[in-house]
């Protein structure tokens, strides 16, 4: 195959992603009998999503996670002999940090100021 590739290592590989992203893919190739396993966790740790390849098919294979808040990836497995092609990360389904929050409806109990009437 005529495209760059990372040899995962015996243990772990962590990727920070450089951006806060909603959604990850990565292409790897699992060659040997464990197969590679890529998590997402947040800011804060908490795995939020996880993808795995199908065992030793020689050719690449997507591994595709949408979660909110994506932070950094972690990639395990392949039992030396996997490698990882590419990753592309996006917003996705990521929150927008600004949106604005929508108002309440006012009852019919509250005046104009949001301040509850005596009947």
């Amino acid at each position: 195959m005529g495209q760059g590739k990372l040899a995962l290592p015996r243990k772990t590989l962590e990727v920070k992603v450089p951006i806060v992203a909603g959604h990850v893919t990565a292409h790897v190739l699992s060659q040997g009998g464990d197969p590679v396993r890529m998590e997402a966790f947040d800011a804060t740790h908490v795995r939020v999503g996880q993808a795995q390849a199908s065992l030793g098919l020689g050719t690449p294979q997507l591994l595709d996670i949408s979660a909110a808040g994506i932070a950094v990836l972690l990639f395990t497995g392949g039992g030396q002999e996997g490698l990882l092609i590419d990753i592309c990360a996006d917003a996705g389904t990521a929150p927008t940090p600004n949106a604005p929050i929508p108002e309440r409806p006012r009852t019919d109990l509250e005046d104009t100021h949001g301040e509850r009437r005596n009947q």
